[in-house]
């Protein structure tokens, strides 16, 4: 590590090669929504549906800016660029239909 180089511990280096393999771990998540929070997979439907931030503030009790926020976050987590991103995620991974 001082020398700039990385170091891997052998329990990472395992669990590397098995994700590698394609042999997950007991618990290992296997796409980026199952690492949502309940709230943030409640606004990724919403989202999905092609409903607004105003719409979703209304209905969820919360400000335009917090679900703004809410979006922000969606978008970094499953690695999409724009609402119809997240349309296209939640419908290729059945979670709307």
């Amino acid at each position: 590590v001082a020398s700039g180089k990385h170091y891997v511990s052998p329990t990472l280096a395992g669990q590397m090669a098995d994700l590698m393999a394609g042999r997950a771990h007991p618990g290992a998540l296997r796409h980026p929504h199952e690492s949502l929070s309940e709230r943030e997979f409640q606004l990724l439907i919403h989202f999905a549906r092609g409903q607004g931030p105003t719409e979703v503030a209304g209905q969820l009790s919360l400000s335009p800016g917090t679900v703004s926020n809410y979006r922000t976050t969606l978008l970094e987590k499953l690695g999409v660029k724009n609402n119809s991103g997240l349309t296209h995620y939640a419908m290729v991974h059945g979670l709307i239909d």
